[in-house]
């Protein structure tokens, strides 16, 4: 990785401190603060910088006048250069709709029926659809571990 290209203002070791590699699907977790919205962000100069955007510009180049940063693995806190791609609004709103009108989990189970579970997440005042299969299957794995407080489900 070339951090040659990282600004004056921030040092190399700020950088690594601030990310945190998920071996899982690649994304680079935002450690520093998360907004209410799930993104990463960062003091600079007395301004507050969204981290995504940051790393594209900085590994990527500008963002062009009009454009948002979507991001392709669809997790706010990533900020991997790779999974993040310039585009124009009504391009960002499409592909949100293609990815929550989805039928099936990532797992192929159905997203319907008893196997639908809507998750309401207070932080960022929305709600989300999970499988209930994947669901029970994580918090079983969760509880085995010692690291679930919920006892049934």
């Amino acid at each position: 990785m070339d951090f040659a290209v990282i600004s004056k203002f921030m040092q190399k070791e700020e950088v690594l401190s601030k990310y945190k590699v998920n071996p899982k699907n690649g994304c680079w977790e935002w450690k520093g603060y998360i907004t209410d919205k799930g993104y990463g962000t960062f003091s600079l100069k007395s301004k507050n910088i969204q981290a995504h955007r940051y790393f594209y510009e900085q590994f990527k180049g500008e963002i062009g006048i009009g454009l948002q940063i979507d991001h392709l693995c669809y997790n706010r806190k990533c900020v991997n250069p790779e999974h993040l791609e310039a585009v124009t609004p009504t391009e960002n709103v499409r592909r949100m709709n293609e990815h929550l009108n989805r039928t099936h989990c990532p797992h192929g189970h159905p997203y319907s029926g008893d196997n639908l579970f809507y998750f309401f997440d207070w932080k960022r005042n929305c709600r989300f659809r999970v499988c209930r299969t994947c669901r029970r299957i994580n918090m079983r794995k969760l509880r085995k571990e010692g690291r679930c407080p919920i006892t049934k489900y």
